[in-house]
């Protein structure tokens, strides 16, 4: 898909609510215990709002003429040492929504390589998400970007 990746201001904040609608309605359709099916659009507008004035946030979109069509929250994260572990350096990504008429068109791919470009501009080699266990198209997706899985996070819901 042909368009140009920029980064998002606060004026972007509604765009970005309206965008992140349709990853809403995903989730909670693949998991309505944990996601609302219809997120607050004033609430999530404000979520990003905030995220953006955050120094440690950058979100990148994907505008074609059509308007914005995907956009990439990432946060670069850091942690002193523990009893525990070492400390590190990474860069998390908390969003990557692509809109349903934009998907398999290279839209998250250019988003992704954004991210990595951005966390080597950094000095930053560990890139960090996570995704719904009951969504396999995003599964192979960053299984194909050559992300691993490390940690597994198990619910248990009781009666």
């Amino acid at each position: 898909m042909t368009g140009k990746l920029r980064l998002a201001t606060a004026a972007d904040a509604a765009a970005l609510a309206d965008l992140n609608a349709e990853v809403q309605a995903l989730h909670a359709a693949l998991s309505p215990a944990l996601y609302l099916t219809v997120a607050d659009r004033a609430a999530v507008t404000a979520y990003f709002s905030e995220a953006l004035q955050k120094r440690e946030n950058e979100v990148a979109l994907f505008v074609t003429a059509d308007g914005i069509v995907g956009y990439v929250l990432i946060e670069c994260q850091c942690r002193d040492a523990t009893a525990f572990t070492p400390p590190w350096r990474r860069l998390y990504i908390h969003h990557l929504t692509v809109a349903k008429r934009a998907r398999r068109q290279g839209v998250a791919t250019a988003l992704m390589q954004w991210a990595e470009s951005r966390a080597r501009e950094l000095g930053i080699d560990v890139l960090v998400l996570d995704h719904v266990a009951n969504n396999p198209e995003a599964g192979s997706f960053y299984d194909h970007l050559g992300f691993e899985p490390v940690r597994v996070t198990r619910l248990k819901t009781l009666a």
